[in-house]
């Protein structure tokens, strides 16, 4: 995994989910697979005109960056999805203050939390 392309999509994705009000995205490099995996929920949130756009963005800027590193964003119901909290999954939100508090209390893993109220 190139720790490069690792930096610039957890950046992106602070970017992402500021912009996709109610948005969870988790991410994990899958070594299997050679390939960093975003997915995306609740499924509104991926099947929306806006995430479709800004995705597209991201993922024109990662291609164009890193062309030898795979990259895929995939819904919370895909076959494929994130099965398990690793230490290389980070977690991104973007909810209200009161969801973030909640979600905190019930969530002991060390993923990064962003809430945007």
């Amino acid at each position: 995994m190139n720790a490069k392309a690792r930096k610039f999509l957890v950046r992106e994705l602070n970017t992402l989910v500021s912009r996709l009000s109610g948005a969870r995205l988790r991410y994990k490099y899958d070594e299997p697979t050679e390939t960093h995996v975003v997915e995306v929920s609740p499924k509104y949130v991926y099947n929306s005109d806006r995430f479709m756009e800004l995705s597209g963005e991201v993922y024109d800027k990662f291609d164009n960056l890193f062309p030898n590193e795979g990259f895929a964003f995939i819904s919370d119901d895909n076959y494929l999805g994130i099965d398990s909290v690793e230490a290389e999954e980070r977690v991104f939100y973007n909810v209200s203050q009161a969801e973030q508090k909640s979600t905190l209390l019930h969530r002991k893993t060390k993923a990064q939390k962003i809430a945007w109220a």
